[in-house]
């Protein structure tokens, strides 16, 4: 599991000082490069193959919401692996209370090449590094 620890900004938060719903989608996507990254998963290198990486679908719960000044933990799992697609399972966790979750979801991922603007396979050797973090969520 991967975690990445960030703080809440008032440039996050609504006039009440409460985390603004979609901030959550913001968090997860810098969670998910993070872990990505730690595997050797390297945007530009990728592009100059004609290779990205695209959300197909989320699915977000909010429990309770962050506020201004929490600390809070980005939880990242990656749940499946396949050929051209991948999905993670994120959450956001106080720090304070690990077990306090403030919201879940699912990202649904894919590989393409942008000239076909169609489905591509994942590079084998990031292939195989993702599946080695495969963790089943169930």
């Amino acid at each position: 599991m991967h975690k990445l620890p960030l703080r809440i900004y008032y440039e996050d938060t609504d006039a009440q000082g409460i985390v603004y719903h979609s901030k959550y989608l913001n968090f997860f996507e810098r969670a998910r490069a993070e872990c990505l990254r730690e595997i050797g998963y390297r945007q530009e290198e990728l592009l100059k193959e004609d290779i990205a990486f695209v959300v197909k679908k989320q699915e977000i719960e909010y429990f309770f919401p962050a506020k201004l000044d929490d600390e809070i933990e980005i939880r990242t799992i990656l749940s499946s692996s396949k050929n051209v697609s991948f999905t993670f399972t994120q959450s956001v966790n106080l720090k304070s209370d690990e077990k306090h979750i403030l919201c879940k979801g699912q990202v649904y991922c894919g590989c393409i090449s942008l000239k076909k603007n169609a489905p591509a396979k994942i590079p084998e050797e990031l292939r195989v590094k993702m599946k080695s973090l495969v963790i089943s969520n169930d």
